[in-house]
């Protein structure tokens, strides 16, 4: 159906907002709009509305017919039909049955969007061939650019038009179209007119959204990526995909998001659409994307998608972008992670959340940001961070906030350390989580309003103010190892001692009693715990084993000796041309089927989750393994830590 009057008369007084000196013009339009029925019909007499579109090429020259009956040289266009769902569709149409150039040739500008540039007043004159009296035209004028740089000659419909030509934007034949045209900053080069999210979660899985199934919208009842179209408010594309996002799915928290590709496609009106498409991560489940627009939200593996309705193209996108990306288990889409300590702090009664980065340079030197005046306790400093937002865990919203205040992101979290508990200054029962994390390679930071300064400091050189708390942290978290006891001076003792390099693990089991063990993706290492060698930034073993057990199940753990008693001290001695190392093994705990279904393995390092009973350990693993596997489980049965040498 046609555009209605309310349709017409919103989009004419937003061009009024934009054109405020015309209102005294275009006033007796909107008289027209409060009382016809049908404004868009020729039958609508004094006066009735039309559509014209402004086609401009990559050179700004403006496509002009030579119009039959009158003689004129214009734009094309015309009066709408019963089948032209709004005033630019009627625009579009009006283009490609007078020159023939198809909807899909053309594109929106980012400049003026679906907006008119302009609405002309025509006075006709009387017509006794059609039995048209004399009347007026309100013609609504719409632009678009030329989608290819390469145009097929028109072709002309002869029956109302006897020539065609290109004129530049200055030679536009109609004086007030010039004039906006001129003055609308054209350049004739289409750009992304929509964004577009690849969201996947490091399992191998892509979250779609299950779009409303009405008929007057962009793939109705179809799955699609989030994201939508760009409005003016928009500085830039990414500010398009940002305002959609919270818009949709506002628990939907995206840290970083880089361009990954720029997409066609065609709107409801068939014209071309250029698509940019950003990838992001996130491991959310998709209950906590809190949808505002649309039916639902769904984690999809590539190899499920044919099974919905999904545009090939984005099937297509999402198949290429899967292939480029080491291969993942399949998990659980509505799986959780096995420890939530935001869940358990709600359960404590914790009214509010935050989450810091204590964040270490190469250098040893921790990143400290300086509250700004006019701020709460300005002139304190601090690491970066602050509140928890719905859907995020605490190691997702310290580095957003790290991105957020300091402008950095893509560190490489180490560990979980701890909380404390106060009340803040509005009588809420607060929780502050820290987690740590290292800059392998210098970067620069970018403050927020929030921070006026920042330093890198040493923990022996912190400035004041600052909290008694995260001053204590600090020290602790980045505390030197203690002096090895000797007569010599330490240069001189070193050498005369063996180099034994460490290692932390975490040990799970099941509530069957079976060992959880990671085949490797190297099938030289065989099936292992979650856990790796102790590196310079790791203040303990202890640390070392929640850190490697987050980087390679995504279960977070803190590093409590209560909560993750030692199961084992293991000597290994020299082989393999490793020199001998020392091992501790902690217990993680037991895990139930739902957590197990949780764990998001990297595929750098393993391949799939291997449950084991006593007895097919031997069968199932190398006898170093099985010997140091069974000591371990001996130990959660009996709860007295094994001494294995091996």
């Amino acid at each position: 159906m046609p555009a209605t009057p309310a349709e017409i008369a919103a989009t004419t007084l937003a061009y009024l907002q934009r054109h405020p000196g015309e209102r005294a013009r275009l006033q007796p339009l909107l008289d027209l709009l409060a009382t016809a029925p049908e404004p868009t019909s020729r039958a609508t007499l004094p006066a009735h509305v039309t559509c014209s579109g402004v086609v401009v090429d990559r050179d700004l020259r403006v496509l002009h017919i030579h119009h039959r009956a009158t003689g004129l040289v214009l734009c094309p266009g015309g009066h709408g039909e019963p089948a032209d769902g709004s005033l630019l569709a009627t625009a579009v149409r009006e283009v490609a049955e007078e020159v023939g150039i198809p909807p899909r040739a053309l594109c929106l500008t980012p400049e003026l969007l679906d907006a008119p540039v302009d609405i002309d007043v025509n006075e006709i004159d009387a017509n006794p061939d059609k039995g048209e009296g004399a009347h007026r035209h309100y013609d609504f004028r719409f632009v678009f650019y030329l989608a290819d740089s390469e145009l097929s000659p028109v072709s002309l419909q002869g029956a109302e038009v006897t020539g065609a030509e290109w004129r530049p934007l200055a030679e536009t034949s109609s004086p007030e179209l010039r004039a906006k045209l001129l003055a609308a900053d054209l350049t004739g080069r289409p750009e992304p007119m929509n964004a577009s999210a690849v969201v996947h979660n490091g399992r191998g899985e892509y979250l779609l959204h299950l779009r409303d199934n009405y008929p007057h919208i962009w793939a109705p009842g179809e799955w699609s990526l989030l994201g939508g179209g760009r409005e003016p408010q928009d500085t830039t594309i990414e500010a398009t995909l940002r305002r959609e996002l919270a818009e949709e799915a506002p628990g939907l928290h995206l840290c970083a998001v880089e361009p990954l590709t720029v997409e066609w496609t065609t709107d409801r009106h068939g014209l071309a659409v250029p698509i940019q498409i950003f990838t992001a991560h996130w491991n959310g489940h998709p209950d906590d994307t809190d949808l505002r627009e649309g039916v639902l939200v769904h984690w999809f593996h590539p190899d499920d998608l044919h099974r919905i309705h999904l545009r090939d193209s984005t099937r297509h996108l999402l198949q290429e972008h899967a292939a480029t990306r080491p291969p993942a288990p399949r998990t659980r889409p509505d799986a959780r992670p096995a420890f939530d300590p935001l869940d358990r702090a709600r359960a404590e009664g914790i009214e509010r959340t935050s989450s810091s980065v204590l964040l270490t340079d190469p250098n040893g030197r921790v990143l400290l940001l300086r509250r700004a005046p006019g701020a709460l306790q300005a002139g304190l400093w601090e690491p970066p961070g602050g509140g928890t937002e719905p859907g995020e865990d605490l190691v997702a919203a310290g580095l957003r906030e790290l991105d957020e205040e300091a402008g950095i992101a893509h560190v490489r979290v180490t560990a979980y350390l701890g909380f404390e508990d106060y009340t803040n200054s509005r009588g809420a029962r607060t929780r502050a989580f820290v987690i740590a994390a290292h800059l392998d390679h210098p970067r620069e930071v970018r403050l927020s309003p929030e921070h006026d300064q920042h330093r890198w400091v040493l923990p022996s050189d912190l400035p004041e103010p600052i909290a008694a708390h995260e001053a204590d942290l600090i020290r602790r978290h980045t505390a030197p190892p203690p002096a090895l006891p000797g007569h010599r001076p330490l240069p001189a003792y070193l050498p005369t001692i063996p180099a034994a390099p460490m290692w932390g693990s975490v040990f799970f089991t099941t509530q069957d009693g079976k060992a959880v063990l990671l085949r490797a993706t190297d099938p030289a290492k065989g099936l292992q715990w979650a856990g790796g060698d102790v590196e310079f930034t790791d203040p303990s073993p202890l640390h070392t084993a929640v850190r490697e057990c987050f980087e390679e199940t995504g279960i977070l753990l803190p590093p409590d000796p209560d909560r993750l008693p030692l199961l084992a001290t293991v000597f290994e001695q020299p082989w393999s041309g490793w020199p001998a190392k020392v091992g501790f093994a902690f217990h993680g705990g037991t895990l139930t089927p739902e957590q197990l279904a949780g764990i998001r393995l990297d595929p750098a390092e393993h391949t799939e989750v291997v449950l084991l009973t006593r007895d097919e350990l031997a069968t199932r693993t190398d006898p170093r393994r099985t010997q140091l596997t069974l000591a371990v489980l001996d130990a959660v049965r009996t709860g007295v830590p094994a001494y294995v040498v091996r």
